[in-house]
């Protein structure tokens, strides 16, 4: 099964992305990671660890507003069997041509309706892979239900990991999470010529697989829904190193996402926060993770 999906996807890098023509993880997993998320949000974590990022706490945060945690595989050993699954972490690896592979970030995503849920255009390198040498990852955007453009699904600017580079700056220099009266201004300032937009239709359990430099966003859901959800991972090769600098600060040159993550005075990536979860050499995987998440979920 996976070395037949594989082959489908030759020959898709032109457009910066592509969708998975099977599923990555079953109906009764896809159940079970949503039944998760009230008590993620909530703020009840299983594995009594608090997530990099929480934005939004029932009661206190607006509820139109697309919500995300981050890292939430660090609080919740159900979303981390997802995150952390070393089937999933396989098939990628084989996809991108990597010898092994780490977890740089997760991302798990729900959009209410409402006229105020879009997400800017952006793009992952500017904030995450730019930090790493070797770190031109690829993000896997794993749907939990039907996702169209209706419901606000992720769109693409086609080809736009060829379009010049922004200035890097942590990725603030986005429309990330705002509006704009032009919805493509923000693109214009890169697209050497004319703007395709393409927004893939993704069934649930399937997902997108796209490279980090691609510019990408999403609308409003403005469907009769209440809410369409997703859970994101960002994913690094396993060799990678975080980029050398001459600051004496543990941070180093990092962004202020990544900052806290950076040792002082050492380039190797800390494995308690970017695990390696598959490897053609075993003993190279992150020991811990199979203790945590067991078998993992996801293709088998």
């Amino acid at each position: 099964m996976l070395r037949r999906t594989l082959q489908s996807f030759k020959g898709v890098a032109a457009s910066g992305f592509t969708v998975t023509p099977t599923p990555l993880i079953n109906h009764s997993e896809i159940g079970l990671l949503k039944k998760s998320l009230p008590t993620l949000y909530g703020g009840d974590f299983a594995s009594k660890q608090y997530p990099d990022e929480w934005h939004y706490r029932p009661g206190f945060s607006k509820e139109d507003v697309t919500r995300e945690v981050c890292n939430a595989w660090k609080s919740s050993p159900t979303i981390a069997s997802l995150v952390l699954s070393p089937h999933i972490a396989e098939y990628v690896a084989k996809f991108m041509g990597w010898r092994s592979i780490r977890v740089g970030q997760d991302d798990v995503i729900q959009k209410p309706r409402s006229e105020v849920s879009n997400v800017g255009w952006h793009r992952d390198y500017s904030y995450i892979n730019s930090n790493f040498v070797g770190g031109d990852g690829c993000t896997v955007w794993i749907s939990l239900d039907r996702a169209t453009e209706e419901n606000g699904g992720v769109k693409y600017a086609v080809g736009s990991q060829e379009w010049p580079m922004e200035p890097l700056r942590d990725g603030v220099d986005s429309a990330f999470m705002s509006g704009a009266s032009d919805p493509l201004a923000y693109l214009r300032r890169y697209a050497p010529e004319d703007i395709e937009i393409a927004c893939p239709e993704v069934d649930p359990g399937h997902a997108i697989i796209h490279q980090s430099k691609v510019f990408h966003g999403s609308s409003n859901n403005g469907s009769a829904d209440n809410m369409r959800e997703a859970i994101v991972v960002h994913f690094v090769e396993g060799d990678c190193q975080w980029k050398e600098t001459e600051s004496s600060l543990p941070w180093g040159d990092a962004g202020y996402i990544y900052g806290r993550y950076r040792r002082a005075g050492e380039v190797e990536l800390a494995e308690d926060h970017f695990p390696i979860t598959w490897s053609e050499n075993e003993a190279e995987i992150t020991g811990w993770v199979k203790d945590y998440i067991g078998n993992g979920m996801g293709m088998k």
